[in-house]
């Protein structure tokens, strides 16, 4: 009975809210994330939806929902909290994020067509190698960036 009695004072002082998520790329992701609220102090439950990007938390309402931000923010993620449309602030941060990407695709494809050939055709030119290396080192460090600092940032909390 005690137990009962528990459980239901703790659904008293319980705050249940969903939050949209935004940096997550990966199935990885979404486990840090549900991890990171997991093992944050007041949080009761936490789970993640990786396809609409959203997370669901079950936490005390002594907690505030900057308090799950900054948890998050410290994997390298987002929770969406002060917007007036969640959703829509969202789908818009994914637009933007999208066209970034397509840009850095199409930059990396314009750098990478000379390298293929270079590669391909003009393998006895000794030059060829220097130029290979010259267009590719942007590509790798300079586009490629985003994977560099999420592995980083990964490494860096033990996952």
């Amino acid at each position: 009975m005690s137990a009962e009695k528990s459980r239901d004072h703790q659904e008293q002082r319980s705050v249940t809210k969903t939050f949209p998520v935004t940096g997550m790329t990966c199935a990885g992701c979404a486990a840090s994330v549900e991890s990171v609220l997991s093992h944050t102090q007041g949080v009761h439950q936490a789970q993640v939806n990786f396809a609409s990007n959203s997370v669901w938390v079950k936490y005390d309402n002594s907690l505030n929902a900057k308090q799950l931000q900054e948890a998050v923010q410290q994997v390298g993620y987002d929770l969406i909290i002060d917007a007036k449309d969640p959703a829509q602030t969202q789908a818009q941060l994914q637009r933007e994020h999208y066209q970034k990407l397509k840009k850095r695709t199409l930059w990396s494809a314009v750098l990478t067509l000379p390298i293929f050939v270079v590669g391909m055709f003009f393998t006895d030119w000794r030059p060829g190698q220097w130029f290979s290396m010259a267009l590719s080192i942007p590509v790798l460090f300079w586009f490629g960036r985003s994977f560099f600092r999420n592995a980083f940032t990964t490494a860096r909390h033990g996952r």
